[in-house]
Parts: C-alpha cells; sequence; structure tokens
C-alpha cells in the first residue's frame, strides 16, 4: 500500500498546477483525502476527490473506464483504480476517412537511435490491428500515447515487417517482427545478395526466454559451419567483439505481461574468415575446449584421400555416428508380414521395406533409390502389403487403396506379372485408367460408396503419359465485337487486354491475337448471313468459322476473373508496394464436339479429377521412375504435384535420383515437403541458380566487350560486359543431410547377395573408308565454318544442325545430307551440301555391326540394336534392310509400331516368337523393362542424355539373366561421332563422381572437366581411339559394385537358385515365419498369424540340428501353424504353436 500511495503522490505532483508551497499543501491534502477513502469510503469523500487529476484525466474518469461504471466505487474498487492511473498504458490511434482506430501497445523494439520501430506489439479488434499493420507501411511517422498522461511520442517506421496475429475472444493480438528476425525471410535476402554478389544482411534473433546467447550460438553455428555442441555453441556470442553485435531496446508497457522476459539482438554479417578468427582465438585464449572425452581422436596424415580417411577411421566415426545420430530403423527388427507375401523379399529388401515403413510413419513421403535390378517393385509391394497388414490388425474394416504412376510402358508389367507374382491374386484388385471416362467412372464408384473389401488391396494404375493429358483442344470463350474489332468478356462485357502487351499498357486484344486461320475476321454481310441462317454462334461467329486458334489464347484473362491481393514484402521506399494477380484465370476453355469444335470425345486431366474428387482418397501412392516427374514446368511435373493431393502418403522409386545437378531435385523436394523448404527461405519460384546457390554448384562467366564499340561510359570508359551464370553439376553435402537422409532408403545391387553374370562393355571405334572419309572430312569442315560464320547474325540456330548433319553423315552417305542457314524472313542465306554415295554402299561401320551381328547369332544369342535418329534419317529402316540383304531377320519397335502402353505386350510376343534381332531407340526402353532374351545390346547411335544411355546399356543385365551380357558402342574414328562419344564419357564420369563411386583423387575424374563439352567441338581435340576405349572401359568397370559376385555362365544357373533358397529361407526366419519340415510331399505351410508377444517358461524337445538353447533367456513371439494337404481345404493341423527366437 505504500508503494503504491508514493507513486499516486508522484502523479498527482506531476498532474498539480500549482507551484511551490501551495502546491505542497494541495498534494497532502489529496494525499489525505485518498488514504481516508481507503479506509472509509463514503459519497462525501468521493465528491471531494473524484475531480483530482492524474495526468490529463481525472479520478471519477478512470474509474469509469476502470470499472466500465459510473457507480461510486468502493475502498477496494479504489485500490484498484488508483493501481491503473500509474500504470504504464500505451497506445496507437489515428484517423482515416473520418474512422478512429486504437490498438494497446504491449512492447516496442527499437533501433540503435532509440526512434526507429524495429519491431512491435500491440492488442485490439481485428478492424483495428489490421488499420495499423497498414499504417506502418502507408506512413513514416507513428505516434504512440499515454493513455493516462496522454503524453504522445514519436516514431519511425522502417517497412520492414512480418505480421503474425492470434485471435483469442475476439482480442486479436497483432507482432509485426523484424523481416530480418525470420528465418525464411532472412534466407531469401540473404540468396538475393548472394545472387548479386552482395554482403549478406544483419541477422536479428529474438528469445522468448530472454536466453539470446543459446539462440545466438546455434546460429552462429548454423550459419558459419561451426561446431553445434551446446558448451561450445553458447559461447560464441562472448567471442564476437561489442561492435559486431549489439541489443535491441525493449520498451515494455504494463501490458506486456510475459513479453517483459523477450530479448533481442542484432548480430552484423561477418565474412567467414573473421568468424573463423575468432573462434582459432577462443581455442588458443582455452576459452573454447578442443579435448574430447569421446575416445581417441581421428588420424589424418599429408597425401591421405577421403578414401582411405574414411577406412582409417571407420571404426570411431561409427562410434560417434552411434552416439549423436539415432537411426529410424536401426535394422536388426523386421515385421512378420514381410515373409507372408507370395515372391519372398530378401534380406537387403527386408530391410529396406523396414525402413521405408519407418519413414513413412514419420513422415509423408519416402524416396526408395536402388540399383537397377535390385527389386524396387519387389520392396514397395512389399511396403504396402505390410501396411494392409498393419491396417487390418488395427480393426479396421475396410483394405487399402494404392495408387501407382509409372511409366506407359511398364504399367501392364506391374498390372500382368509384378502384383501378382509378389502378392498373388487372391487380396489384390487392379484397375488402370487409361483415359478420362476411366477416371470419372473410378470417382463415381468412390462417391458411391465403394470400399475396399477388408484385407484386400485395390491398386489403381495411371501411367506418366496419361495423367498429364489435357483437354484435345481449347477455343477462346471471348466475345467477339465486330463494331469494336476486338475480343470482350462474355460476363462483364469489358475489352481484353492483347496478351503480348505488358501489364501496364492498354493494348486490346484483336483479330490476330487470337486466330491464325482465318487471317481476318468476318465482314458484314457474312455476319448477317450467319444470323439470318440461325448459323451465328454465342462468341459472335457463325458456326466453325474459326479453323485454328494461336498459343496466345490461353494466356487471355480479364480483370472480373483475376483480382489482385496484397502481399506483403520488403519494400524498396515507403511509397512503393508490390502487388501479385492470381494467375490461370483463363479465358480459354475445352472445345465442345456437339458445337463442332473438336471431332474427337471431350477429355480432361486425369491427374486434376482425382486432385477435385479424391483428396486423400489413397492409402499410399507410388511413383516409379520419379526422374521423370523432375521437371517443375512439364506436364508430367505438374500432375505429378496434383496426384499428390489424393495421397496420403508417397513413395517414390527411382534408380537414379538426380542427373549430377542439385536443382534436377529441387522439384520433387518442393512438391513432397515445401514446409521444410519454406523454413529455408524458398519459395515454389525459386530458380534453380537461386538453389544452386545454396546446394549446389554455380558458374559464373562475365563477358568483357573490348572493342571501342564497346565503351558504354559517357564521360569514362567503362565497357560494356555481359554475365552468364550456368549450374554446373555437384551436390552440397547439406541437401542430402536437410532434406534426403532422413527419408530415403538406399539399395545397391551388391546388398541383395545375388549372383550376376558379367557385362562387358567395349566401344567399336572404326575407321572409314578412304573414299568416305575424305567426303565426311570436306562435309565437316565447310557446315563447321558456316556455323562459324552465321552464328552471330543467327544465334544458337546456326548450330541446331550441325550435329545430326555430321553424326548421320558418318552413320549413312547414302542419304541426301543439304543444310541451309535461313533468317527470321526466309530467306536462305548459305547451303553446305555433302557427296551423296550409292545405295547399296556399305560403311566400314555398317560391315563391322553386320558381322558382329552373325557372330552373336551363332552363338545364340539375341541382339538389340540401338538407334537415335529414327524420324527423316529413316536409320532403323536402314539397319533392317542391309541386315535382310546379308539373310539376317529383324524387327522395329518404333512409336508408329505400337502404343508406349502396348510396348511391354509387343515385347513378350516377340520373346515367345523368338525372334534374335531387334531394331529400336533406346529412349523407347530406358526405364522398367527386362531384356533377358536379348544379352547383347549394341549402340548404333547414342543419345546425349548420359541417364537415358546407363539405363537402357542394363536392361539386359539383370538378375536372372544367365549369359554373359555384352554392350557395344559404334564410334566412326574422326568424325563427329568421336566427339559425342568423349562427351557422354565426360558425363559419365562426372554421374560416378556425384554418386561417390569415384573419388576427386582418382586418375578417371581428369576427364570429368567440362572445358570440351560443347556440342561443336573441334575434333582436333580428341581423344585418340585407344585412349577413349580404355577410359570408357575403366569408366565401366567404376560403374558396377566391387562387391558384386560375378559367376561364369555355365555356373549361374546353379549359384541363383541356392541363393534364392537360402536367402528367402532368411528372410522367413528374420521375420518369425517358419516353415514346417515336410513329411511328406503334400504338405506345405499356409499362413502365419502373429499373436500377441508372451514371456515362455517352458522348454520342449529341440531339434538336433539347432542344439541346445536356455528357454529363460529369450522373450519368444508365439505364432500359430495351419497345415493342409497340397490341392486341399482342409485342415490337416489345427493349431500348431511355433517359437521365434528372434535369432
Amino acid at each position: 500500500m505504500e508503494k503504491l500511495l508514493l507513486k499516486v503522490q508522484e502523479l498527482l505532483q506531476m498532474s498539480d498546477r500549482n507551484s511551490g508551497r501551495m502546491n505542497r499543501l494541495s498534494i497532502q491534502m489529496k494525499m489525505d483525502n485518498l488514504t481516508s477513502y481507503l479506509k472509509i469510503g463514503t459519497e462525501e469523500l468521493w465528491d471531494k476527490i473524484k475531480e483530482y487529476l492524474f495526468g490529463a484525466k481525472t479520478l471519477e474518469d478512470l474509474s469509469q473506464i476502470k470499472l466500465g461504471s459510473k457507480l461510486i466505487p468502493t475502498s477496494e474498487m479504489l485500490k484498484d483504480v488508483l493501481e491503473f492511473a500509474i500504470s504504464n498504458i500505451q497506445q496507437i490511434h489515428f484517423e482515416n476517412d473520418g474512422k478512429i482506430f486504437k490498438a494497446y501497445v504491449k512492447t516496442i523494439m527499437l533501433d540503435s537511435d532509440e526512434e526507429t520501430i524495429v519491431g512491435i506489439y500491440f492488442t485490439g479488434n481485428f478492424t483495428a490491428c489490421r488499420a495499423i499493420h497498414a499504417l506502418f507501411y502507408n506512413s513514416r511517422e507513428i505516434f504512440v500515447t499515454h493513455l493516462i498522461t496522454e503524453k504522445t511520442t514519436k516514431y519511425y517506421s522502417n517497412f520492414q515487417y512480418r505480421r503474425v496475429e492470434e485471435i483469442i475472444d475476439k482480442v486479436c493480438h497483432t507482432f509485426l517482427l523484424p523481416r530480418l528476425a525470420i528465418v525464411e525471410e532472412y534466407k531469401e535476402v540473404c540468396m538475393e545478395a548472394d545472387a548479386s554478389n552482395q554482403i549478406h544482411p544483419d541477422r536479428i534473433l529474438m528469445s522468448r526466454d530472454g536466453n539470446v546467447e543459446e539462440l545466438a550460438g546455434q546460429f552462429l553455428a548454423q550459419k558459419y559451419s561451426l561446431p553445434k555442441t551446446k558448451d561450445w555453441a553458447d559461447l560464441y556470442l562472448s567471442l564476437i567483439p561489442n561492435n559486431n553485435w549489439s541489443e535491441i531496446k525493449m520498451v515494455h508497457t504494463d501490458s506486456a505481461g510475459e513479453g517483459h522476459k523477450v530479448r533481442a539482438i542484432v548480430i552484423k554479417s561477418m565474412k567467414e574468415e573473421e568468424v573463423l578468427a575468432l573462434i582459432n582465438q577462443g581455442i588458443m585464449n582455452g576459452r573454447l575446449n578442443v579435448f574430447s572425452e569421446t575416445g581417441d581422436p581421428a588420424i589424418l596424415t599429408e597425401g591421405m584421400t577421403t578414401e582411405e580417411y574414411l577406412r582409417t577411421n571407420g571404426k570411431m566415426l561409427a562410434t560417434k555416428i552411434d552416439q549423436y545420430l539415432k537411426p529410424l530403423y536401426e535394422g536388426h527388427t523386421y515385421s512378420p508380414f514381410l515373409g507372408q507375401t507370395k515372391r519372398i523379399s530378401l534380406p537387403a529388401q527386408a530391410r529396406a521395406v523396414m525402413g521405408v515403413l519407418a519413414v513413412l510413419q514419420r513422415k509423408y513421403s519416402v524416396f526408395l533409390i536402388g540399383d537397377m535390378g535390385s527389386g524396387k517393385t519387389q520392396m514397395s509391394l512389399t511396403a504396402v502389403f505390410a501396411l494392409m497388414k498393419k491396417r487390418n490388425a488395427s480393426g479396421a474394416q475396410d483394405g487399402i487403396s494404392v495408387l501407382i504412376i509409372a511409366p506407359s510402358i511398364i504399367i501392364p508389367k506391374w498390372a500382368g506379372q509384378e502384383i501378382p507374382k509378389i502378392l498373388g491374386d487372391q487380396i489384390v484388385h487392379c484397375t488402370i485408367i487409361n483415359s478420362t471416362e476411366d477416371a470419372l467412372q473410378y470417382v463415381k464408384k468412390i462417391k458411391s460408396g465403394y470400399r475396399v473389401p477388408k484385407g484386400h488391396i485395390e491398386f489403381v494404375l495411371v501411367s506418366t503419359d496419361r495423367m498429364k493429358l489435357t483437354a484435345n483442344k481449347f477455343v477462346l470463350g471471348a466475345i467477339w465485337k465486330h463494331q469494336r474489332n476486338l475480343w470482350c468478356c462474355p460476363d462483364c462485357g469489358r475489352g481484353l487486354k492483347s496478351p503480348k502487351s505488358k501489364t501496364n499498357d492498354d493494348v486490346m486484344a484483336t483479330w490476330k491475337d487470337a486466330v491464325e486461320l482465318p487471317v481476318r475476321p468476318p465482314n458484314r454481310s457474312e455476319l448477317r448471313e450467319a444470323y439470318l441462317n440461325g448459323t451465328m454462334g454465342a462468341n459472335g461467329l457463325p458456326l466453325n468459322y474459326i479453323k485454328r486458334y494461336t498459343s496466345l489464347i490461353r494466356q487471355f484473362e480479364c480483370l472480373c476473373k483475376s483480382g489482385e491481393k496484397s502481399v506483403i514484402v520488403h519494400k524498396k521506399s515507403a511509397d512503393s508496394e508490390k502487388k501479385e494477380r492470381k494467375r490461370f484465370c483463363t479465358m480459354a476453355r475445352p472445345a465442345v464436339k456437339d458445337r463442332g469444335e473438336d471431332r474427337n470425345k471431350p477429355r480432361w486431366m486425369i491427374a486434376e479429377i482425382f486432385q477435385k474428387h479424391l483428396k486423400n482418397h489413397f492409402h499410399v501412392g507410388l511413383f516409379d521412375e520419379i526422374q521423370q516427374m523432375k521437371a517443375s514446368d512439364s506436364g508430367r511435373g505438374l500432375a505429378f504435384h496434383k496426384l499428390l493431393k489424393s495421397c496420403k502418403k508417397a513413395m517414390f522409386l527411382t534408380g537414379t535420383l538426380t542427373n549430377g545437378a542439385s536443382s534436377s531435385i529441387q522439384a520433387t523436394l518442393w512438391r513432397s515437403d515445401s514446409k521444410s523448404l519454406i523454413e529455408e527461405g524458398f519459395k515454389h519460384n525459386t530458380t534453380k541458380e537461386l538453389w544452386a546457390q545454396k546446394y549446389g554448384v554455380i558458374e559464373k562467366i562475365t563477358y568483357l566487350d573490348e572493342e571501342s564499340e564497346g565503351i558504354i561510359g559517357r564521360t569514362t570508359n567503362r565497357r560494356s560486359e555481359r554475365v552468364q551464370v550456368t549450374e554446373k553439376p555437384g551436390i552440397a553435402p547439406q541437401l542430402v543431410a536437410r532434406h534426403l537422409l532422413h527419408k530415403s532408403v538406399f539399395v545397391e545391387l551388391a546388398d541383395l547377395g545375388l549372383p550376376l553374370v558379367r557385362l562387358k562393355e567395349e566401344p567399336i571405334i572404326v575407321p572409314l573408308d578412304e573414299e568416305h572419309d575424305a567426303a565426311y572430312q570436306l562435309f565437316h569442315n565447310r557446315l563447321y565454318n558456316a556455323c562459324k560464320e552465321f552464328q552471330q547474325e543467327l544465334k544458337s540456330k546456326a548450330w541446331a544442325k550441325f550435329n545430326p548433319a555430321t553424326l548421320n553423315y558418318a552413320a549413312q552417305p547414302q542419304l541426301e545430307n543439304v543444310v541451309e542457314f535461313v533468317d527470321e524472313n526466309g530467306t536462305i542465306l548459305h547451303t553446305v551440301k555433302a557427296e551423296t554415295f550409292p545405295e547399296d554402299y556399305l560403311t566400314s561401320t555398317e560391315r563391322r555391326l553386320i558381322d558382329d551381328v552373325k557372330n552373336e547369332l551363332k552363338d545364340n544369342r539375341g541382339c538389340i540394336i540401338f538407334t537415335h535418329y529414327t524420324g527423316i534419317f529413316r536409320t532403323n529402316q536402314r539397319i533392317q534392310k542391309i541386315l535382310r540383304e546379308k539373310g539376317i531377320e529383324s524387327e522395329i519397335l518404333d512409336v508408329n509400331t505400337t502404343s508406349s502402353v502396348g510396348r511391354f505386350e509387343w515385347l513378350e510376343k516377340h520373346r515367345e516368337k523368338g525372334t534374335k534381332v531387334l531394331i529400336m531407340s533406346a529412349s523407347l526402353v530406358q526405364v522398367g523393362l527386362d531384356l533377358l532374351e536379348w544379352p547383347t545390346l549394341m549402340f548404333w547411335q547414342m543419345n546425349d542424355n548420359i541417364d537415358v544411355l546407363r539405363q537402357a546399356s542394363r536392361r539386359a543385365w539383370r538378375i536372372g539373366q544367365s549369359l554373359e551380357c555384352r554392350v557395344r558402342y559404334y564410334v566412326s574414328e574422326k568424325t563427329q561421332q568421336m566427339a559425342q562419344f568423349q562427351r557422354l564419357m565426360r558425363r559419365r564420369i562426372q554421374a560416378l563422381l556425384v554418386e561417390g563411386r569415384i573419388e576427386r583423387s582418382d586418375n578417371l575424374a581428369q576427364y570429368a572437366n567440362d572445358d570440351s563439352s560443347n556440342l561443336t567441338r573441334d575434333l582436333a581435340g580428341s581423344f585418340s581411339a585407344t585412349e577413349l576405349t580404355e577410359t570408357w572401359k575403366t569408366a565401366a568397370e567404376k560403374d558396377m559394385d566391387a562387391n558384386l559376385k560375378i559367376v561364369n555362365e555355365e555356373d549361374y544357373e546353379n549359384a541363383i537358385k541356392e541363393a534364392f533358397v537360402r536367402l528367402t529361407a532368411e528372410t522367413k526366419r528374420l521375420c518369425g515365419v517358419t516353415d514346417l519340415v515336410q513329411f511328406d510331399g503334400n504338405l506345405v505351410t499356409t499362413e502365419v498369424v502373429p499373436l500377441d508377444t508372451t514371456e515362455i517358461v517352458q522348454s520342449g524337445p529341440l531339434s538336433e540340428s539347432v542344439g541346445e538353447l536356455d528357454l529363460f533367456s529369450f522373450n519368444l513371439t508365439v505364432n500359430t501353424i495351419k497345415t493342409k494337404l497340397r490341392g486341399s481345404s482342409e485342415l490337416l493341423i489345427q493349431e500348431q504353436i511355433a517359437f521365434d527366437f528372434g535369432l
């Protein structure tokens, strides 16, 4: 009470207008009256004290504000009023358009000048808080007024805030945080600074509990890659000089509550060298302890490679990993469901499945990354089976639905072979969605209440080619106004802007913006005739008048359909404000068959149908060959994004997660886990260059114009320059650690423990015949010089035909080969023509190919000849013709032979038929297919995509292949084919470096430099044939796991059978599935049902092969075994107990 009265007296002295002795007497009298009222409150005393001034308000005013009533307060009430009078309560209020907005301030964060507001926390009603938030962006000056004294303080806004608000009991709590205190905002600004070679901004750190030292330590450790141990991190801030950081002044009002504990600091941006110097100084003076108490130090000697370091310190590193990292799955426990599939997984596959299940239990998605032939289909389907069994055991009354997205070529394989073989056909139902009608029919079935039967799995399969297909044709939904000669919105009637115009331009859309044919709109007489005949369309044109629309029609939009929304962004000035338009409010619509706009039946995107009508319907989505959906702006990528919305969980299957560049995984990570990327400052439209700034490798090339005309300075000799930023192969370890390692399962072929036959890769480099070589060199040099001559005028178009022309002239000089250089107006600037050879001429490389095919057929080995240029060059037909002339029959697989869905059946037909020679493009069979019947693969032409080449070359080298696999690459010496093959070799070595199969210290790594990757590289710089052959063979050996078990052809059959029996039995043992000893050939175990885990304290007879075990030392799992006669449904053994000792 005494403290209260002292503060009240101070406030009265400040408020009393008298001075000197009169003031002291007046204050004393007022205090006596207040003290008396606090003892005995009477109406007479209230009349004396109610007019006392406290600041700008009377005691009566304060009583009404505090108590909300005009009644005379009691003594206890007056005490509350006096406490309210001396409190520090401040308001922000302003008037706008005749309306007054008020909010109570809780905390103000001030810059070093103590005038600029860095952050602020206030409360009020929702409208007032939003209006005050806008005030901080619209006005530089902010006024805060004390509620009691009405003293006003002027502050200034810095326009850099991030609003965070919460509404509790209709009271809006708003915190305008400093923008650089938000992690994603700070990281975004840092990426922008990196892109423009600017220094990073200062970092603001805020701690609710006041422990800014710990927070600063974590930030510095993350920012500058320092050790994150607590004993070090808590000391980092104390090592930084005071001029490099400062504490932000916090002004708290009495409304702040727990906010009084909040502290904030600013850490200035420092160079990494400065920070490391401070850390080094801390180590030298003993403030940072570098001595570990957890074992011996690592061994590092001069010249030691990374591999040698890891091998030398492997045991110590494993101990550290076990100490600091806890795996999601430790690899020792197995679900019994894994041993109950029709085709049992191998132990390595079972461990991978358990890892997948562990990830899906905690995360939305998991990456299953396995070598080609490692059984990704087996593992994914086993995981689905385990999920179904777990759901069934939980008491669910229905089964599960699974969505499978895969390339169209392997959809039949999934449905017809893999699912029945792995899971059987009693508990699975497969539905292939091939069209819009199929998708709508399936949606209708689900909407009608269909549920998958309990214990069953429904697979819905959609190909990557089908899922993305939208309408066959789009037409413009606008109305043509003949009188105004422009297109108008059918809803509001306003004219539409031309898609070619800039945002702020008011150029209206005319006929040519939307229509290619006819080139002119209908005249008045044509319109009148259509009106009289009743053939006038709703778009203001005669029916079927438009023959072809332009590609711009989907960019038409009207303001009435695309409103604007304000976005809080960093502002360069107080007056600037960025607006973001809602996109994709297009005026285009699908063509309607009934209106004569399209001959085909209506079609719409399957992915969008599922997204809209089956949100979270599928329990799991299996996305096979996820690398084909990686592009952020492709049809497949967008459809993949939509289908994820239909899946509760997702599994991504791939053998090549990345192509070596960090941006190749960017879009997939965003679509599967955008939250983690948003927290780091990334957005959906973050460029791959900005992404690579953090997680990849960026190459910046600055081109300076040294010619006199390159001077662009008016008063100086400043020259023009052009900076080209490109991403190079390379992935930062942080990308793997932060976004992949905790949700990825890796399986290598060697992990399976199965034998494989030998794989032999061999480049066949053949010199051209003398006459052919002379003609080729002449054509190559003329074309090369012409491309260089017209490069400045035609840019990249000058080189567009160089590679196809030179590569195919080396392979087929019998074709007419003419290259024309044409400008934008269609004028032919120059022509280069090659000498044409007779049709019956066989090149030296063709003769070698024929001889090799004959030798393979003698050994009864099937061959596949891979081509690339199969269009106008008709390479497939040429090879088929020359083989037929030598008595060798072959079949061609191309886009005209069958659809992508039918390729699997086509290959199966020729396998059954016994066709020995096939000709096709490698891109048609790069994924999903097993070409076991054709163990010799011959690359007559090669694709510049190294991923296609690597995958296609392994199609025959799979588990189950009993013949030695041979891969041959045919290259004509001293031609552009040599340069192309050299490029592919470099890219393959780059991929091996990224995958960790070779080290930078390896001699092979010297060939990975990219300085010779230009498509038009001069042939004089090519390797010799011998060097190229040996380097390729070495790279091919590195591309195979050294731990693989390789056996000879004659030993393979027995080795693979023995391995499968042994390994599948091991999987069953690990899963607790015990096979019965067969009393005769008719007894089989049909089902294993796990019961509750129980401790058993009894013993029984043990098998002699097992030996004696102490049962009291084990926790046993009890299973029941049901046994019946083969071919009979009658149970022979009703209930048999099986003990799983967990060994």
